[in-house]
């Protein structure tokens, strides 16, 4: 197991700078088992940014996030986090979503705070005022990812971290999800969302990083060649779940 470098990360007391940036991640390696995960890494994140994070399975994806959340050992580089406490993650669905212990929705929501007027605001963010009553594990799979947004909130949450939060939610569910997001940039979040649907994030987020262990590409999404950086696999992927979409819309 990895030695943790504590002198790697850091939390800064000043501004990063004047841009609004508030988190960013200067030449980042993590290896493990000698195998290099990440390798020179860096980048930044400013308020309000959407930003997709895509790659192939095994690029480093999860391992990035778990960097930045201070989870994971990293092996040489600079994480500096402007925000401190203020960071809300949102893990692959199947982590609270399996809990059988029968809490209510606003427990959960009271587990970030105590202030009932910050919980219920947040609830109200995420349109899931009228679930606060309801218990957690009863919930459809779009509503608990709603739910874990407004904990995020309830939390002060200035930076949103997103593992492939739409995996297994129907396409109503997940476009419900999508507008809510985009409200929260709006008011100045941060949002990174891990997603494999790129035709999704292409038109969702403002900013793409493609990942497959150093960034291939950091840019606008317009400007995104998908020919360029994904394999044949990765397109065929994509198309099926393009198709997917198309087939759900139609029903």
């Amino acid at each position: 197991m990895l030695k943790s470098n504590k002198e790697t990360y850091k939390i800064s007391k000043q501004p990063l700078n004047a841009n609004n940036t508030i988190f960013r991640v200067s030449n980042l390696c993590v290896d493990f088992n000698n195998y290099k995960v990440l390798d020179d890494l860096s980048l930044e994140v400013k308020n309000g940014e959407f930003i997709g994070l895509i790659g192939p399975n095994g690029a480093g994806k999860s391992t990035l996030l778990k960097s930045m959340l201070g989870l994971t050992s990293i092996s040489s580089g600079i994480v500096e986090n402007n925000i401190k406490n203020s960071i809300g993650y949102v893990p692959q669905r199947g982590f609270m979503q399996n809990q059988q212990v029968p809490i209510s929705v606003i427990e959960i929501i009271g587990l970030a705070t105590s202030d009932k007027t910050k919980a219920l605001d947040a609830l109200r963010d995420v349109d899931a005022i009228d679930l606060k009553n309801r218990k957690f594990n009863e919930l459809s799979g779009g509503q608990q990812q709603r739910i874990l947004i407004a904990k995020s909130l309830a939390s002060d949450s200035k930076l949103l971290i997103l593992d492939e939060p739409t995996t297994g939610i129907d396409e109503k569910s997940q476009d419900i999800f999508f507008e809510i997001l985009k409200c929260l940039t709006k008011r100045g979040i941060a949002i990174i969302i891990v997603s494999h649907d790129v035709d999704v994030v292409l038109n969702l987020v403002n900013r793409v990083i493609h990942l497959n262990q150093k960034i291939l590409y950091d840019g606008p999404p317009n400007e995104f060649k998908l020919e360029r950086y994904l394999t044949k696999h990765d397109n065929k992927k994509r198309i099926l779940l393009r198709h997917e979409h198309e087939e759900g819309h139609k029903c």
